[in-house]
Order: structure tokens, then sequence, then C-alpha cells
């Protein structure tokens, strides 16, 4: 059989007449030993003869695409004749598990089932923005067509090769410029032979991060005009300048300044280039100003999740599982101390906050101990269960 199929090679009988069940594509190897003539096999009629290896070997090499019938003879003797049934590779099927949302720190959270007759090689999803609606997207078209940039999100898939996968991602994709926007979503999956299947489009309004902090606030803003008007290069750097000479609006942090400082001199200075990388800058140093080091530790935490998960799916030794494992440690610590410190900055900012009476409590002891438990689970082999408890930990 092919490769994609990933099934063993069959063994056939010269004796039976009963139907083969071949994949597409599946190579038959023949030899016939004896006679002088040379051997012939026969597809619905088709011909090809066998090739001369020796003086009493014959061999062929033939791969078969289609046909109902095979057969092999020599002379007008019938050496062998089967029954066919070729089996055609079909695309794979994947669609929504659940709707996309967002979860309580905004990240997009993105589920799927995805199939496939022989094994799925890789899922995604695509974003494009959506259609103008009303007069603006008149033009006589009932459905206007949604083109544009793609935004392509790898999904996970463990174990890569399986025949039904359910799993979830998570991307936080408030730094984006189509943050806030209604895109159009598709869910595409590849088969190990390079067919794509693609969902139903989904419509969705990706989350948006509401700063609070005045200065933050003021930083997103000029972000938001540089990615709209990017020729306001001049205009953003004074802006930033003035932002830049308040210190004691952003605690005197001397980073902040720095950053500020330094983005708008090279918005001065760009000359027409790209500013992708200014405003990557900008998107940082609000995330400092609004919640100190949570978002950075925030995404760490999710990296350090996303490479654990990908290296069990793909069969990493327990060394690098152990050591991924380490990195998931330190990852969710720095992430609980940023918590903390989060937590004492709004308190003393606000006073202390009222608990919502419907959520979940845990403690960082409940925490440690999911984290010791996958470990443990993974050194036994227990992969699935593995994963399953991170993916609890991931929706928390």
């Amino acid at each position: 059989p092919p490769d994609y199929t990933g099934l063993p090679p069959v063994k056939l009988d010269p004796n039976s007449t009963e139907a083969l069940p071949i994949a597409q594509g599946s190579i038959l190897m023949a030899r016939v030993y004896g006679g002088s003539v040379v051997p012939r096999l026969s597809v619905d009629g088709a011909v090809t003869p066998f090739l001369k290896i020796d003086s009493l070997n014959y061999e062929l090499n033939q791969t078969i695409e289609a046909g109902q019938r095979l057969s092999v003879a020599s002379a007008e003797r019938a050496l062998a004749d089967w029954p066919l049934n070729v089996i055609i590779d079909q695309p794979p099927t994947v669609k929504a598990d659940e709707a996309p949302k967002a979860t309580v720190r905004q990240a997009l959270r993105l589920s799927y089932q995805a199939a496939d007759d022989y094994g799925l090689a890789q899922v995604w999803a695509e974003l494009r923005l959506a259609a103008p609606k009303g007069p603006a997207a008149a033009d006589g078209a009932k459905n206007p067509k949604v083109t544009g940039p793609v935004l392509r999100l790898e999904l996970p898939l463990s174990p890569p090769g399986a025949r039904q996968a359910r799993e979830a991602g998570f991307f936080d994709l408030t730094p984006h410029v189509w943050a806030g926007l209604e895109v159009e979503l598709h869910f595409l999956a590849k088969d190990e032979n390079g067919q794509v299947g693609r969902s139903e489009a989904i419509a969705v309004r990706l989350p948006e991060r509401q700063f609070q902090h005045p200065v933050a606030q003021a930083i997103i803003e000029q972000r938001q005009i540089l990615t709209r008007q990017p020729e306001r290069l001049v205009r953003g750097a004074l802006a930033l300048f003035a932002i830049a000479k308040g210190p004691e609006a952003y605690a005197h942090d001397q980073v902040v300044y720095l950053a500020l400082w330094t983005a708008a001199r090279r918005l001065q200075f760009s000359h027409g280039e790209s500013a992708t990388a200014i405003l990557e800058m900008l998107w940082q140093v609000a995330l400092r100003i609004e919640d100190g080091g949570m978002s950075l530790a925030e995404r760490d935490l999710r990296a350090a999740q996303d490479a654990w998960m990908a290296a069990l799916a793909e069969g990493a030794d327990q060394a690098e599982i152990e050591h991924l494992m380490d990195q998931l440690q330190k990852a969710m610590d720095k992430y609980l101390q940023a918590l903390a410190e989060q937590t004492q900055r709004n308190n003393q900012a606000q006073g202390p906050q009222p608990i919502d009476p419907n959520a979940r409590a845990i403690d960082a002891a409940e925490l440690q101990k999911m984290l010791d438990r996958i470990r443990e689970l993974s050194r036994l082999g227990a992969k699935d269960a593995a994963r399953e408890m991170l993916r609890d930990l991931q929706e928390m």
C-alpha cells in the first residue's frame, strides 16, 4: 500500500478468487518463474509485460490506480485472477467542536473535531477579515467574497497520524491589528496524502484587550492610529515624546520611559520603513504599565504548555519531556508570582475586590499537585491522561 495509508504489505494468494480491497496507488510486485513466453499483467484489459531478469525469472512492479479485475497470464495460461476493489482515499473532515470563545484573559479558544480514513497530518485555522455589511458590501453581490490577508493558527494534533482527533488551542490575538474586529474562520485538516478538508465558515469577533491605566490607553490609542494611518509617523513620535515626559503618571518606570523615547526616535528616522517592530514595542510597554509582568508571564506559560504538548505528541524521549516539564514549572512559578503582584497592586490602588461567588477557587498547592501528577503520568507512559490534565490546566 502507499505510504499515506500506514498499512503493512499484503501477500496475495494466486489460488484465491476473492475480491482484493486495495488502496488507490498501491504497488503490485509480482514474480513468475519459468516459461519461454514473457508473462503479462492485465488490469481491465490493459496489458503490461513482465521484465525478464534472467533466463527463468520475470518480474513486474505496477502501480494500481483503478480497475475491477487483475490477472497474470503466461501464453494462454492464467496464473492468477482476482476481482479488484480499489479504495479511493477520501479527504479529511473537520468542524468546530464548540463555538470559538474568549477566555477570562481574552485568549481565543478554538476547538475542533477532525477525522480521516487513514490518518491526519495537520490541523489549523484560517482567519480573514469579514466582508463589509450593508451598503458598503453592495455592488450587486448578495454574497460578497471574503478576500485579503489570511491569519493562520496551527492547532494541536496528538498524536500525529491519528484517524480521529478532538483538540483545542489557545491564542492571544489581542496584540493583532484585527483585535475587536469580526473575522471569518475556517478549520482545515490535511491528511498524509496531502488532501485538505475545510469546515463551514464561522463568524467570530476577535477578543480585544481593554486597558484601564490612562497612560496605557494613550499608548494604545497612538498604536491604533499608526496601524490605520502609517503615514502619521512624525505626529506619532511627537505624541510618544509627550507621554514619556510625564514619568509620574507611570510610576517613574525607567523601562517605560526608555521604550517610549526609543519608539518615538525610531518613528522619526524610519524613512518609510515598516513600523511593525515599533507597534510590538508599544504593545509591550502598554502591558507593562497596565499589569506589570503579568502578560509576559502568561505568554511564557502558554508557550511552555504548547511546547510540552507538542513534544509529547511527537514522541520525544523522556529526557526532553522532563526538560520541558521543568520549563513549564518555572513558567508557572513566574506566572503565580506575577499574579500575586498584580493583585497586590490592584488592592492598593482600588481596595480589595469582591470575589465572584460562582468562580472556582484554586491555590498554588493545588496547581503544584496538578503539575506533579502530569509529570508522573508522562513518566508512566500515560500520555493521553497527561495531555487531558494539561488541557484542564489550560482551561483554568
